[in-house]
């Protein structure tokens, strides 16, 4: 199907996003392959539409479903593995957990690696109310020598699923599974998170035990005091609610 029918069905957004990647490619492309369905879009549109110099980075992070690492070494074997979490599970004996409000682990995992290019990456508005905000080409907050570039971030889930669909990409089979987003096993963001930590129990265990591992080599911390014991502090965890409304329930109860 040539771009001219796909734009009578409402895709001008395909060649608007080819023409944008084409314009400002003054130098070849970082590009961002997480191995989910928007990397694979934004793979596609750089590599086979624009065709512009570019090279593929996964940040390699240690909480993957194993699914996802086997679809990039299978069907994104150009795409260069870099190793920036090599110390995260210490991370978290640290830092503790992370929470829908601090997620420090996306800095950590996910937005390494960059430095000092044009760097393409598959954000999207309907992502998320804080996604809505950014803009097409932005510098990168912490790195001020890295330009951030989304060039399908007005594209809807259901426009993303048709380009793959159109174009016949090979797509991460989690999706297939009732995924809606591949990330982290035990993401505090991810709907399924005890379904995630189920799965795959290797992960969950090792999201409990550095979890157990903060709580007591933290004992003065605000929310451990709060919650007592690692197993409340586990389990406050993974209710996603606020130390106050976790405690408040659990009181209910009795």
């Amino acid at each position: 199907m040539g771009l001219m029918q796909l734009n009578e069905m409402g895709w001008n957004k395909i060649e608007t996003a080819i023409e944008v990647i084409r314009q400002n490619a003054t130098e070849p492309y970082y590009v961002c392959d997480s191995g989910g369905k928007d990397s694979d879009v934004l793979v596609d549109l750089v590599m086979n539409r624009a065709q512009v110099p570019a090279d593929y980075h996964y940040n390699v992070s240690p909480i993957d479903p194993t699914e996802n690492y086997h679809f990039l070494k299978t069907f994104h074997p150009f795409t260069q593995w870099e190793f920036l979490a090599k110390h995260f599970w210490q991370m978290v004996d640290k830092k503790g957990l992370p929470t829908r409000r601090s997620r420090w682990c996306c800095e950590v995992i996910k937005e390494g690696g960059g430095s000092g290019r044009i760097t393409l990456t598959g954000i999207r508005w309907a992502e998320s109310a804080k996604r809505s905000q950014r803009c097409m080409i932005e510098p990168d907050r912490k790195d001020k020598t890295k330009r951030l570039f989304h060039p399908i971030i007005c594209w809807s889930d259901a426009e993303v699923w048709e380009y793959i669909r159109i174009f016949n990409l090979p797509y991460n089979p989690l999706y297939d599974r009732g995924w809606k987003r591949i990330g982290c096993i035990g993401c505090p963001m991810s709907n399924n998170q005890l379904r995630e930590l189920a799965t795959y129990p290797k992960t969950g265990y090792l999201w409990k035990e550095h979890a157990r591992i903060f709580f007591e080599s933290h004992p003065d911390n605000k929310t451990n005091t709060a919650l007592k014991t690692p197993e409340n502090f586990w389990n406050w965890w993974l209710s996603g609610k606020s130390v106050k409304n976790y405690l408040n329930e659990q009181q209910s109860k009795f």
